[in-house]
């Protein structure tokens, strides 16, 4: 029973990650309007995540998204590194870069204690070669 329960919630994760390439199709989807990490522009003014993104850049054969969300303690990123891999998961990270939580995966978890909200997910950011 545990594991249908699992296999239905990464299933709703995925249908909402599908919605949200249907809404927000672009490489670059920051709104300007909204200021996440008390920054104008997460993707560049953060240096962590700048650095994250450069690195990526460098690297082959790889199809990546970051998306921008709430949790119970403000904003915070989810962190596709494969995306179409069932058991990659998806990583919460806060505003100074820090991980807090693989959601599902081969090595993750629910991650409720976070209370993250789905529906104020964004792609902000992807890459695929």
């Amino acid at each position: 029973m545990k594991k249908i329960l699992n296999t239905l919630k990464t299933a709703a994760i995925l249908l909402i990650l599908a919605g949200m390439m249907i809404f927000c199709g672009k490489k670059d989807c920051q709104s300007n309007n909204e200021k996440a990490c008390n920054v104008e522009n997460p993707l560049r003014d953060l240096p962590w995540l700048k650095q994250f993104i450069n690195e990526v850049k460098d690297t082959k054969s790889v199809h990546m998204r970051i998306y921008q969300c709430t949790y119970k303690d403000g904003t915070g990123f989810l962190i596709n590194n494969c995306v179409g891999c069932p058991d990659a998961g998806l990583n919460l990270v806060n505003c100074d870069g820090t991980s807090l939580c693989v959601l599902y995966g081969l090595a993750g978890d629910p991650c409720t204690e976070f209370e993250i909200d789905f529906e104020s997910m964004k792609l902000i950011w992807e890459i695929n070669r």
